[in-house]
């Protein structure tokens, strides 16, 4: 990982070294917004929206949600659908799992905001997890219908409990393995996906399959957002063959993230950003 972070920080450049004025105004009112250290960005038509004093509180509450599960010891048992678990046990704590294998909040916001600023109908996580980054999602894209799947039934039902503390409405939990799941939920689609986000195996063919079954979703709109791109060899590899795919038209690597975009009539762009 640090020699991956290295060469990327090599190439990585921030708002200065953007030509692309999509990528830019993306960067400078999500990715990173305000930099005292950049140019700001113009206003924007339709402002990303501000956060109400209620729907501040639920993110306190998400705060104190992550803290409380960081202390909970409770056992969680069952297979590991992922390739989090490089020990390969099968016996985990709620503590070792919002430790080790949850998002940290810094990315969750992240994530949120590029949302925010896409404004996707349909966001599509897959790899729910305790349900932190999804609840941000949530939380931050109240007017988008979310699905997230979760192949380990006992962390489903940790992540729905926290969803319920939270009062969240826009969220629909599949429990299962992804690999039967996401066919069908892509069949029954009822509009193009918006945002996927794929957490939910951080292995070569299982992200190339994920991404192969999504991409007849996928429109000019869509962003597809892998995570840990650069986890292991094999995660580089499917990344770096992903942004050659022929559909693919822009790419923006954020090294804990990697931004894929389908926009038609576009020639090929890859953006190493920092954060």
């Amino acid at each position: 990982m640090l020699k991956s972070y290295l060469k990327f920080r090599l190439k990585a450049t921030d708002a200065h070294g953007i030509h692309s004025p999509f990528v830019y105004d993306l960067y400078t009112k999500a990715i990173r917004p305000q930099h005292p250290s950049e140019p700001q960005a113009q206003p924007p038509s339709e402002p990303l929206p501000q956060h109400s004093s209620v729907t501040q509180t639920k993110l306190e509450q998400l705060h104190a949600l992550r803290q409380q599960a960081r202390r909970n010891n409770t056992p969680i048992k069952g297979a590991d659908f992922g390739a989090g678990a490089q020990s390969g046990s099968t016996q985990k704590t709620i503590s070792s799992i919002a430790k080790n294998e949850t998002k940290p909040q810094a990315q969750a916001q992240l994530l949120s905001r590029i949302a925010q600023y896409l404004y996707p109908k349909q966001i599509l996580e897959l790899g729910t997890s305790l349900g932190f980054s999804t609840a941000q999602l949530s939380l931050q894209n109240p007017k988008a219908n979310l699905t997230t799947i979760e192949g380990n039934q006992a962390i489903a039902a940790q992540a729905q409990f926290h969803f319920q503390q939270l009062g969240l409405q826009n969220i629909q939990l599949l429990q299962g393995d992804i690999d039967e799941l996401l066919p069908k939920y892509l069949r029954q689609l009822p509009s193009p996906l918006g945002l996927v986000f794929f957490d939910g195996n951080h292995r070569y063919e299982p992200t190339l399959r994920y991404f192969q079954a999504c991409l007849p979703y996928a429109n000019a709109q869509t962003v597809f957002v892998f995570d840990d791109i650069y986890w292991s060899p094999a995660m580089t590899k499917a990344w770096h063959e992903i942004k050659a795919h022929a559909q693919v038209s822009l790419t923006i690597d954020l090294f804990h993230f990697g931004l894929v975009f389908f926009q038609e009539k576009r020639a090929k762009e890859h953006f190493f950003l920092l954060t």
